[in-house]
């Protein structure tokens, strides 16, 4: 029969067991992770992406509905995930995460509506920004928005790569509780998820979005709600854009603003803009006209080798460069007293950018802190500026924003927390909040990537749902993240609390199907 021939198959694979143990000691080598990657394949017996062979952690191999990614159902009796349990309605209860919603949120004193100018810069590190600590000066325009901001110091994406950190902060909705297709053979939210621009649509809002081709090739999932996208490639092209669309992001929102400028101050059309930096994105283009030249290694910064410094000084002028033309859009919006009265402003990065901490360059592969750890500043007209040191997400800015415009939360599409309650007693409803990162590989040419990682209370699990391995780190007394202690018997404890948490929040299909491969 078809089972038995199964059940005889697998048996001869076994045999295999030691080559997969040799293979697994040559994964540093590209051969040997593409040899790994098909033998786990050819080994998938029932095609859920993992193999009970070669260390892929399959404790079903016949059940295509218990995988290690598998989302847990406490109480059935089933391990669908393959952690050696079955969940129990208890604990369930305490893995949840639940928004947080302040119990008000101040508004205008006449009452009209206010614009919202939301600014993404890509690949942009907190701790490489003069506003942080940074001892260059890489962003004095960004350092004067602080002085009437909200500036949170830890802050941190969802994601190491823009594909799932963009769409995730414009839903306020983790990576892994969303649904996600294939469009145009690339990975884009679902229909289903809802941008925060649709809900402003609905409210008479104006909405623009000001990104570069890329995306109107790859995510136009997240162009839901939009009414007008520009292109800062003005050609559609990479080149010479891609070197210094900066300035053209600036110029493209002023002009989206002046369109509409009368509605916007006299309240009868306000707006919703988001506008998008390329430049501190690799690869790192010198500017020569009187923008700073930076050399040497940070005294700040720690942890980056010598060999990756001088790429290290080119980013840091990338990140002057958008920051100057950031600073230009800022001006025009003081420059009219009665927009700049009415306008809240957002700064955030989508994520990080490695320079050789943990081996790797750029960013999109790891979700330690130098990926991960970025900007979030939020000016709102009539608030006084604060520094908040509570940790929160970029999931949290829709939420935020939606409470400050009036709109009902709703918890059942964001995953994120209103930020106004971390300002009241100093941020202690957030201290034990985790966040969470996911990336997965964009490129089906390179090997499979599936990561997943919970930072709490000074502790960082990081899940590698591809080889099921586990890294653990004590951030308090290894802010690198250098040292990993998952091997550490007496910490067992601590790394099975932090998977629950990973479990908690695998409600989606982005580990699962992995659609960019």
């Amino acid at each position: 029969s078809w089972a038995g021939g199964v059940v005889a198959l697998l048996a001869a694979l076994v045999a295999l067991l030691p080559l997969g143990a040799m293979v697994e000691a040559y994964q540093g080598m590209r051969i040997g992770r593409r040899g790994l990657s098909w033998l786990r394949e050819l080994t998938d017996v029932d095609r859920d992406g993992y193999s009970s062979l070669l260390g892929h952690g399959d404790c079903a191999p016949l059940d295509g509905q218990v995988f290690p990614a598998a989302r847990e159902i406490p109480g059935n009796g089933k391990d669908e995930d393959c952690d050696g349990h079955d969940a129990g309605a208890e604990r369930s209860a305490e893995e949840r995460v639940v928004p947080i919603y302040a119990s008000r949120a101040p508004t205008p004193a006449d009452g009209a509506p206010l614009n919202v100018i939301w600014i993404v810069v890509d690949a942009m590190r907190a701790d490489s920004m003069s506003v942080y600590g940074y001892d260059k000066p890489t962003t004095p325009y960004l350092r004067e928005l602080a002085k009437e901001s909200w500036v949170f110091t830890q802050a941190w994406s969802q994601a190491s790569t823009t594909m799932l950190s963009i769409p995730s902060m414009l839903s306020g909705r983790l990576p892994g509780e969303m649904t996600w297709v294939r469009r145009d053979g690339r990975l884009s939210p679902a229909d289903s998820e809802v941008m925060f621009a649709e809900r402003l649509k609905e409210l008479g809002y104006r909405t623009g979005l000001i990104v570069h081709s890329y995306f109107f090739n790859h995510f136009k999932g997240m162009f839901q709600g939009y009414d007008r996208v520009e292109n800062v490639w003005l050609d559609g092209k990479m080149k010479p854009w891609f070197e210094r669309s900066s300035p053209i992001a600036t110029t493209l929102a002023i002009r989206f603003i002046e369109r509409g400028l009368e509605g916007a101050i006299d309240g009868k059309s306000p707006f919703f803009l988001t506008v998008y930096y390329e430049d501190p994105h690799h690869t790192y283009a010198t500017h020569r006209e009187a923008y700073p030249r930076f050399t040497g290694p940070s005294k700040v910064v720690k942890g980056i080798p010598r060999k990756y410094q001088k790429a290290k000084a080119r980013y840091d002028g990338e990140i002057a460069f958008a920051d100057r033309h950031i600073g230009f859009l800022l001006e025009y919006l003081r420059a009219t007293p009665e927009l700049w009265a009415r306008t809240v402003v957002v700064v955030v990065a989508d994520h990080g950018e490695e320079f050789g901490e943990h081996g790797g360059t750029k960013h999109a592969r790891t979700c330690y802190q130098e990926s991960t750890h970025v900007p979030l500043m939020i000016r709102v007209p009539g608030l006084a500026p604060r520094r908040l040191h509570a940790p929160v997400a970029l999931i949290d800015v829709a939420p935020t924003l939606a409470q400050l415009l009036g709109i009902e939360p709703d918890p059942a599409r964001m995953s994120g927390a209103s930020l106004w309650q971390a300002t009241e007693g100093g941020g202690a409803s957030f201290a034990g909040r985790p966040v969470f990162c996911t990336t997965i590989g964009g490129n089906p040419r390179v090997p499979d990537l599936a990561v997943r990682s919970v930072r709490h209370r000074g502790r960082l699990l990081v899940h590698d749902y591809v080889n099921d391995r586990d890294e653990l780190y004590l951030t308090d007394e290894d802010p690198l993240e250098q040292h990993d202690r998952a091997g550490e018997s007496e910490l067992g404890q601590v790394v099975q609390e932090l998977r629950a948490w990973l479990r908690a929040t695998l409600r989606g299909n982005v580990i699962r199907d992995r659609l960019t491969r």
